[in-house]
């Protein structure tokens, strides 16, 4: 099939609300159409190439996600086959089949006008509404999966429910004294370890934690997205946050995730958190002078700051667990965008109790007010 040799990273479909449009409508806006399955029962479609020769698909979209009446929606969705595909950070809806056979998102991009959003460029080219972050967090601490367990005693099996993401295991649990249980909270988050990993880990927190004692006493108090430019660029070293941090990324040894985990869960106003995929998204942000791309991190918290301390408050309120830091909520929305789990979290969130209260509370509520005020802020 031709569409196969089309290399690209992801594919974008348009749906429409009750028919396809029709082959001279697509023609007259410069597509073509390379397979017309127009009359397919179960799933109508039309496969096109825009004027550069970039494949997407027409299709009828399935029930519309909730929005509001006053915003004109426009329909997109997302399949993208590998992680690093494109990520598109909007209203998540119900989910429909694509001409793949998977089963897709179907992400609804209308947005309030005016309404507060996150610019994030590192998650992608679109702002994302702080509604939505904030269901995204909410399904990050609060969504659970199904997971069939047999045990001596059940050997038929059953049914339970864990959760899904690491919020219970890593952001839920208080900080002990420093050893083992810093090892642990890196395994909460990026699995477990074998006796070699184990030791490798620890000694690699004991090699660092000079160099994060000396990033705390030079911030001084400050947290990391109250640190000044020079504290995150080559120009201002030796002795700098950000040296300090490149140093403690090149020592780490053959696991840098567990011990920056172990650190941010420590020290969660400075030690940013980063992983290989989201440095990666990172990295295209990187400017001259730079120290590493934990400055872009800086960047990006300061554009955002009132509504990162808004969607933090928010979250505390509907969870009643401490407020998570600008870090920590810049880097969970990272994650859940370079690994495409930010739909799924976001329809975790919407199903939660939670978000019930959220919403009923209307905007009056403390949870919308503290988001209304974001955007109020930024306007």
């Amino acid at each position: 099939m031709t569409l196969l040799h089309h290399k690209q990273r992801s594919c974008i479909d348009l749906a429409a609300r009750a028919s396809l449009p029709s082959c001279p409508d697509v023609r007259g806006l410069g597509a073509r159409i390379l397979l017309d399955r127009s009359t397919d029962p179960v799933e109508p479609l039309r496969v096109c190439a825009d004027p550069a020769g970039h494949p997407f698909c027409l299709f009828v979209a399935g029930s519309p996600p909730r929005q509001d009446a006053d915003a004109p929606p426009t329909w997109r969705r997302l399949v993208a086959p590998a992680p690093t595909g494109i990520d598109h950070h909007l209203e998540s809806g119900a989910p429909c089949r694509g001409s793949s056979g998977r089963m897709a998102v179907v992400i609804d991009a209308a947005t309030r006008d005016g309404g507060p959003v996150l610019r994030l460029p590192s998650t992608g080219p679109d702002p994302i509404p702080l509604d939505t972050a904030l269901a995204a967090v909410l399904g990050y601490a609060g969504g659970r999966r199904p997971l069939r367990f047999r045990s001596p005693d059940s050997p038929q099996g059953r049914w339970v429910q864990l959760p899904a993401f690491g919020w219970l295991r890593f952001d839920a649990r208080p900080v002990g004294p420093p050893g083992d249980g810093d090892v642990l909270i890196g395994e909460a988050l990026h699995g477990r370890l074998d006796r070699a990993g184990w030791s490798e880990v620890r000694d690699a927190l004991a090699r660092v934690r000079p160099l994060a004692d000396a990033a705390a006493a030079r911030a001084d108090g400050r947290d990391f997205w109250e640190l000044p430019d020079d504290e995150l660029s080559v120009l201002g070293e030796p002795g700098t946050v950000g040296a300090a941090l490149r140093e403690i990324g090149r020592i780490s040894g053959e696991h840098p995730e567990h011990v920056f985990a172990a650190l941010h869960h420590r020290r969660p106003e400075l030690v940013p958190h980063l992983t290989r995929t989201t440095r990666r998204s990172l990295l295209p942000h990187v400017e001259e002078g730079d120290s590493g791309v934990e400055a872009v991190v800086l960047r990006e918290l300061r554009a955002n700051d009132t509504a990162l301390a808004a969607l933090g408050a928010a979250t505390a309120s509907l969870t009643g667990d401490n407020t998570p830091t600008r870090l920590r909520l810049h880097d969970i929305l990272l994650w859940l965008s370079t690994t495409l789990r930010l739909a799924h979290a976001v329809e975790l969130g919407r199903a939660s109790n939670e978000w019930n209260v959220h919403r009923a509370d209307g905007p009056e509520g403390p949870s919308a007010s503290l988001l209304s005020a974001a955007g109020g802020a930024r306007e």
